[in-house]
């Protein structure tokens, strides 16, 4: 930053910003996904065994790696994963 009746300069542009939350937000979405199925199996399970709801979750864990992966591969090999319903807020953000 300058200074001295000098113009700041800003660290971060706008089209930095809008690709951060991109990136939280397609984060977000798909780290929800696996959750949100474990939950629900985890709910019908209640009175099953313990070490069948350790697995459920332990699977969960397991699927958030793999987002988290998935996150790091090129994006023509991932294209795939974000349904193009929940894909247009990305759109919009450009």
């Amino acid at each position: 930053m300058l200074y001295g009746g000098a113009e700041a300069t800003l660290l971060v542009t706008q089209a930095d910003s809008a690709r951060s939350v991109a990136a939280v937000y397609t984060v977000s979405l798909l780290a929800t996904v696996p959750l949100l199925i474990v939950g629900i199996a985890a709910f019908f399970l209640r009175r099953a065994s313990a070490e069948a709801r350790s697995l459920i979750w332990r699977s969960a864990v397991v699927a958030l790696l793999m987002v988290f992966i998935g996150r790091q591969l090129p994006l023509h090999w991932i294209a795939w994963a974000v349904p193009s319903a929940l894909a247009a807020p990305l759109v919009v953000l450009g």
